[in-house]
């Protein structure tokens, strides 16, 4: 960017961002998911601090391996190698804006 704040051409955009659902649409669509109990006892409020939050899919993505490294300390290894393989449901199920959601999967792509 420029001193005067001005967009070189060569520059990248910003990434996409969007609002996260309050707490109260959050936690009724992680309980729309079908998952096991634990998962949505210890997984789920990993998630909560999530809400209302302005956030692009690289930082979902971020935030969602930092809920499973958290996570990670209460199950099997194998458990979390299975979850990662699913995160993707959890985007659909939490992002709305379509760019936003299609940054998120492509991160979690490049991360797994």
């Amino acid at each position: 960017m420029t001193r005067a704040g001005r967009r070189e051409e060569n520059e990248p955009m910003d990434p996409a961002r969007t609002v996260m659902p309050d707490e109260a649409e959050l936690v009724r669509r992680l309980q729309l998911m079908s998952v096991d109990g634990h998962e949505a006892a210890h997984f789920h409020p990993l998630l909560f601090p999530l809400a209302g939050k302005r956030i692009n899919g690289r930082g979902m993505c971020m935030a969602l391996a930092f809920a499973l490294d958290e996570y990670g300390r209460m199950v099997p290894a194998f458990t979390i190698s299975n979850m990662w393989l699913a995160l993707d449901r959890y985007v659909y199920a939490l992002v709305d804006d379509p760019v936003v959601r299609q940054d998120a999967l492509s991160a979690i792509g490049e991360m797994i």
